[in-house]
């Protein structure tokens, strides 16, 4: 069995996230961390929903098609360091 290529996992990344590439998820994350740390200054409505990048980074974690790709090591890096930094609870799972 040959290992998956990168073309392979963002095509398999964008069917499961409807779209999206990877990259997306980190810099929606760290520019809502940005927005938090200059003080948000948005409505309840946009927090809840700019905080929702959160639960598709935990979304991508448990997926069982995402898991066995070795680029997958990057998410449960970034969960790691959301756990650490900030103490915001995301599942980490070894694929």
């Amino acid at each position: 069995m040959r290992a998956p290529n990168d073309r392979e996992f963002v095509e398999r990344f964008a069917e499961f996230t409807g779209g999206r590439r990877p990259t997306s998820y980190v810099e929606g994350w760290e520019q809502f961390i940005q927005f938090c740390e200059e003080g948000y200054d948005d409505n309840l409505d946009e927090y809840w929903f700019d905080l929702s990048i959160r639960n598709a980074i935990e979304r991508l974690l448990t997926d069982e098609r995402l898991s066995g790709f070795p680029q997958m090591e990057w998410v449960r890096e970034l969960a790691a360091e959301l756990r650490d930094t900030y103490g915001i609870r995301v599942e980490v799972r070894e694929s």
